[in-house]
């Protein structure tokens, strides 16, 4: 089954941080946000249920370093370029291991892969250390336009929970 919608905003792993105004998707829906409002709709982001070029923004928020960097992350940036409609964009928000040992270190035991598993659900552990470097490379074979900014300068369209600067922000234009 495909949805079918005109240019929409998708907030893909959205966990507990419900963005109104967005369709917030979730493999899980045990996450639920204090209000009591769930994932909009529980998928699988290797296979969105969306036609081709039916979404204008897509922003996935500490989601890709919970998949395989060599096959799940492909894929999914492959599967989210499919949805971006026209001039479409993607803004991956992931931890930073080399911005938290310079100025966080409190959060390098969080960010490493396997050092906290036992405080997540089956099946969210992170899978790889993200750095900007590694999320950027992996975002430019999909995503030649794709370029680091600051997370403080991410706009307020976007649905990040905190803009603080053990993450990075990597944004993703879909070429005309």
């Amino acid at each position: 089954m495909t949805i079918k919608a005109n240019l929409f905003r998708l907030n893909l792993g959205c966990g507990p941080h419900y963005a109104p105004g967005w369709v917030n998707i979730d493999r899980y829906r045990e996450d639920e946000v204090p209000d009591g409002r769930r994932p909009d709709l529980i998928s699988d982001i290797l296979h969105l249920p969306y036609d081709d070029a039916s979404c204008s923004r897509i922003y996935m928020g500490h989601l890709i370093e919970h998949l395989t960097l060599t096959d799940e992350v492909p894929r999914a940036l492959i599967e989210i370029r499919r949805v971006l409609g026209g001039e479409g964009s993607l803004m991956v928000v992931a931890p930073d291991i080399k911005r938290a040992r310079e100025g966080w270190p409190e959060m390098v035991s969080a960010i490493m892969p396997g050092e906290n598993d036992e405080q997540h659900l089956p099946g969210l552990p992170h899978k790889w250390a993200p750095t900007e470097r590694k999320v950027l490379d992996a975002c430019l074979p999909v995503f030649p336009l794709a370029m680091a900014v600051p997370i403080a300068d991410v706009g307020q369209e976007w649905p990040v929970v905190n803009r603080v600067g053990w993450q990075s922000a990597i944004w993703c234009q879909r070429e005309p």
